[in-house]
């Protein structure tokens, strides 16, 4: 018997990261996830408790080709991807994911790596092109302190 063995590659998600303390310290503990001190470097900016939450969120994200097919796999759950209420139509689409019950990471749709974000108004739904994400901002707002 001759197997003929065929490597399938799948476009998947692409998450990119603002330049900014919170971005670059999730980024590179996304990156390097065992290493110490990016692990050090985000228990100072975040906390010590969202660590694994964190990176399995991430891990589950790139293994997905676009937010809809994460969405059918976790849109039942608190991780889901979901719109940001309150965009006004103008204003870039904000899409927001929880690591946990507590954290939130908030980030633009874009049609390409290069592109813009996508205006709100010409929003209907398209989870399906969600493929390129750009992280813009991670709240560090624990809700079960308040």
């Amino acid at each position: 018997m001759n197997f003929n063995m065929v490597k399938i590659e799948l476009d998947l998600m692409v998450i990119t990261y603002n330049d900014k303390k919170a971005c670059d310290c999730y980024k590179d503990l996304m990156k390097n996830p065992t290493d110490r001190a990016c692990i050090r470097n985000f228990s100072k900016t975040f906390t010590q408790n969202i660590i694994k939450s964190a990176i399995q969120l991430h891990e589950r994200l790139t293994a997905f080709e676009t937010a809809l097919d994460y969405n059918k796999v976790y849109g039942q759950t608190d991780n889901r991807i979901e719109l940001l209420s309150g965009t006004g139509k103008k204003e870039n689409l904000v899409l927001k994911v929880r690591i946990n019950r507590d954290y939130r990471k908030f980030f633009y749709f874009l049609y390409n790596e290069d592109k813009e974000p996508l205006i709100t108004e010409l929003w209907t739904g398209q989870f399906n092109e969600v493929k390129f994400i750009h992280v813009f901002e991670i709240n560090k707002h624990d809700y079960q302190n308040i």
